[in-house]
């Protein structure tokens, strides 16, 4: 584990922001992670139902807080391991609003946006605090993939993924009332 271990709490991210967040990675209910040992992560990654491959909203954000965490160091031959070790180990020492602090913090949004707030602030010119659930889901739609939902560069492909995300998580947002900042010059090249 890297020496640097703390999470990312510069930023308090909003409580709307999080709980979209936190239904946008598959969470249901509150916001929730409970201490994970080794032989409990293995049998949950073993026992996912075979339609359902994807990870739920609580092991989903700690695999994000671990691969942020991980990425603080040298890499690592075994990442995948080092990962498990990192989810583990801020299972037991984080609380959720640092988890998904550290998260949306660290994430790459695309055209050198790091961090969620300076995301917020190239494209739309609005604070974190301001966002309303249109603009965070048009935020969070990148995080996956940043080059190919960047919203500057492929429009049509960002407006698919996020009516895509809008209906998977059940939320009533509008991709039209979003107000996005022209792109630079040379944002796409």
């Amino acid at each position: 584990m890297p020496e640097d271990r703390a999470p990312l709490t510069e930023l308090v991210v909003p409580d709307h922001v999080a709980e979209i967040y936190w239904r946008y990675l598959g969470g249901t209910g509150a916001s929730e992670v409970s201490p994970k040992n080794p032989y409990q992560l293995i049998f949950d990654v073993l026992s996912l139902e075979p339609e359902n491959k994807g990870w739920n909203g609580e092991y989903s954000l700690l695999s994000s807080a671990g691969r942020s965490v991980m990425s603080r160091d040298e890499p690592h031959r075994d990442w995948q391991l080092s990962n498990g070790a990192a989810m583990i180990w801020i299972s037991r020492k984080w609380t959720v609003d640092e988890t998904i602090s550290t998260v949306l913090q660290s994430g790459f949004f695309g055209n050198g946006f790091h961090g969620i707030d300076s995301a917020a602030l190239g494209y739309l010119d609005k604070s974190l605090n301001a966002l309303d659930a249109s603009e965070t889901l048009y935020l969070l739609t990148m995080s996956p993939a940043p080059t190919r939902y960047n919203p500057w560069c492929y429009p049509s492909t960002h407006r698919e993924r996020f009516e895509y995300d809008a209906a998977r998580i059940g939320l009533d947002v509008d991709y039209d009332s979003v107000e996005v900042l022209p792109a630079p010059k040379g944002a796409c090249n």
